[in-house]
């Protein structure tokens, strides 16, 4: 029975072979660069073992073109024992076959199929797929899977930048991208540049090269031409206050490695900003050359400069020159200051750095007080805003008619027309309107009397030498109220002189009077008698100057106006014109946020000043700074202006500095406040 069993098992262990399933045999897909040679292997995917294998036949098509295949290699295969196979390529078909002594066993790789993929071609894909595939003739049977190739490109780097234009001894930082680090540098000619590991380029000596970059594949990358140019010219950007007259240097780099012994430059500019005068050489490189021949052209200059016996060999940058340009007190735009027609030692070309020129706009400066009325021996201070650069100048228009201190305080000397004029140190100016002076004061002092009484106006002028000779008169007066009647010179300056007054015309009277002797005054001149109408009503009514000449033109005086007061009782009063007193009112409202009213009254024609200040004296602000006629008068602080003041009690001073001219009076008053936020 045991003997029964063991042929049975035996006849089913040789019969196993014959009752296996098909082998397959199969390319695998994959991904290929371009323009590489690879080994494509065909796979043996179930095993062989005990199935006698010694024999085969392989026909595989393949996508001619972007596959070129050109041998059968069996190394380091299942077949490597056979030897090299038999095999036949004709356009994207191989046929291979091959046999051995021994039979295959296992799975694996059965052979390669040696393959380039050439540049030239655009295809992305390629097929691999089995014609026929037989073992042994047939026996064992076979499945088959076909593969496809992907075609990538080669991989690159891009070294950046591509170009450049340098100087010797300047740097270039080059990049590169793509690829495998780490990656390797070196230019093409060394005697021109270098580049370190980190792909610094430096610039040795005029020339051109090329910087090449290696990554860790063997992929490479080389660059366009990079230029290095033995020298530089450079004008830095500047700006400058118009009106000006500047020396802007043109700079030159290093020149130990070359010798210059001549050369020619230009720079164009706009011609509506600058003017080029000249091009100076003191201090700079080309002092020890002869003058340089320049030739001037609307918005450009050229220079040409040569030597037998110099040299421009100068270590680090230095100075080559200065072109002195006048720029424009009109246009504000800027300009390029552009440098080109380089050329030294006639053949040597260097590179250019351009500048740029901006002219700042000068302040526009104003004068206050911007007029006034003066009169000679006044005195006047000014002051300047506007954003001035100290230290500023005073002056005036017209020297003999007035004199301005450094502190800009004017004095006046004699009758004109003046303006008064500032220049800051860079140049800004300012310039007042009219400044109106007069040689003296003539005024008509104010009368009351009553109603059918007579009252005399005096006529008053101030100090003059040398002297009033003679005056003519005309004066205004309410024609239905008051009559001239006659001219008084009893007690007055023109006592004993001529006078004679025209037949009074409806509203107004003329008088002339003359003398051989001069009077210089202060004092009354002469007066003028007026009959007040029994029915005029009570109140005061103006005489006013229609015309007053002195000497027949020269002094000058100015006038001031009076009035006749008709009142309750006839005392004449002859007192300087209304408002008799000086008074600083308290301000209203007080406290106050932000606005508050000064209120003020001067009884003459003078300079006043209302100024406020802080706890520490400090002045803060100015609210009138002018002159003014007598009267009344209110002004308005804004404690919001100027960014605004803090809290706190504040001064605010009134100060008239023009003495009356027969009184001599002056007046200074201080008052507080108090801002409350």
């Amino acid at each position: 029975m045991k003997k029964n069993i063991f042929i049975i098992l035996l006849g089913t262990l040789l019969v196993l072979p014959l009752m296996a399933g098909p082998i397959r045999v199969s390319f695998r897909d994959s991904t290929i660069t371009r323009g590489k040679t690879v080994y494509i292997p065909v796979w043996i995917d179930s095993s062989v073992t005990g199935l006698n294998v010694k024999s085969y036949e392989l026909d595989i098509n393949y996508t001619a073109g972007p596959l070129v295949i050109d041998s059968v290699i069996t190394n380091g295969s299942m077949t490597e024992s056979w030897g090299a196979p038999a095999f036949h390529l004709s356009s994207g078909k191989i046929t291979i076959a091959g046999a051995g002594t021994t039979p295959l066993a296992g799975t694996g790789i059965f052979l390669y199929l040696k393959t380039s993929l050439p540049l030239t071609s655009t295809s992305t894909y390629a097929s691999l797929q089995f014609v026929k595939a037989y073992f042994n003739e047939g026996t064992p049977t076979t499945i088959v899977r076909n593969g496809t190739i992907t075609i990538q490109n080669l991989p690159v780097i891009t070294v950046s930048p591509n170009t450049g234009l340098l100087t010797v001894g300047e740097t270039l930082q080059f990049y590169v991208s793509g690829g495998k680090s780490p990656y390797s540098w070196y230019t093409t000619d060394p005697y021109v540049a270098t580049i370190n590991s980190s792909g610094l380029l430096t610039s040795q000596h005029g020339g051109v090269c090329a910087v090449v970059a290696v990554d860790s594949n063997g992929i490479t990358d080389t660059t366009g031409l990079i230029e290095v140019r033995s020298f530089k010219l450079t004008i830095r950007d500047t700006t400058y206050l118009q009106g000006q007259t500047i020396n802007i240097p043109i700079y030159i780099s290093d020149l130990t490695l070359v010798d210059i012994k001549s050369g020619t430059f230009s720079v164009s500019y706009n011609a509506n900003v600058l003017t080029a005068l000249d091009m100076l050489t003191n201090g700079a490189l080309l002092a020890s050359f002869p003058a340089p021949v320049m030739h001037f052209a609307s918005g450009k200059i050229t220079v040409a400069f040569a030597s037998d016996t110099m040299r421009l060999n100068s270590v680090g940058t230095s100075i080559l020159a200065y072109i002195r340009f006048k720029i424009t007190e009109v246009n504000t735009y800027a300009t390029t200051l552009q440098l080109s027609d380089i050329m030294f030692n006639e053949s040597i070309t260097g590179n250019i750095r351009n500048g740029y020129f901006t002219p700042i706009l000068r302040a526009n400066l104003t004068v206050a007080p911007s007029t006034a009325i003066l009169v000679a021996g006044d005195s006047l201070q000014f002051t300047v805003s506007g954003g001035a650069t100290p230290p500023v100048v005073w002056s005036v228009s017209d020297t003999t008619l007035a004199s301005i201190s450094a502190t800009g305080k004017l004095k006046a000397l004699k009758s004109g027309i003046i303006h008064v004029l500032v220049i800051d140190s860079v140049g800004a100016t300012g310039t007042s309107g009219n400044i109106t002076l007069y040689d003296m004061r003539i005024r008509l002092l104010n009368v009351t009397g009553a109603a059918g009484d007579s009252v005399e106006v005096s006529v008053e002028i101030g100090s003059y030498s040398p002297g009033v000779f003679s005056t003519q008169l005309s004066l205004t007066h309410n024609q239905n109220y008051f009559t001239p009647i006659e001219i008084i010179t009893a007690g007055t300056l023109f006592e004993g002189r001529l006078v004679a007054m025209a037949t009074p015309t409806a509203g107004s009277v003329n008088i002339t009077a003359a003398g051989a002797a001069p009077v210089t005054g202060p004092g009354v001149l002469l007066k003028i008698r007026y009959k007040i109408s029994a029915s005029a009503p009570l109140g005061s009514y103006p005489v006013n100057f229609a015309a007053n000449l002195l000497n027949e033109g020269k002094p000058l005086a100015l006038p001031t106006n009076g009035q006749i007061t008709v009142g309750t009782t006839g005392v004449e009063d002859n007192q300087p014109n209304m408002p008799v007193e000086f008074s600083l009112n308290q301000n209203y409202p007080n406290p106050f946020n932000p606005n508050t009213n000064i209120g003020f009254r001067i009884s003459d024609f003078g300079f006043v000043t209302l100024k406020i200040f802080d706890m520490l004296g400090k002045e803060v602000a100015t609210l009138v700074n002018e002159v003014k006629q007598p009267g009344e008068y209110t002004v308005r602080w804004d404690a919001s202006a100027s960014g605004g003041f803090p809290s706190g009690v504040y001064y605010y001073r009134l100060q008239s500095g023009s003495p009356s001219i027969s009184s001599g009076q002056s007046f200074i008053e201080t008052k507080k406040l108090i801002l409350m936020k």
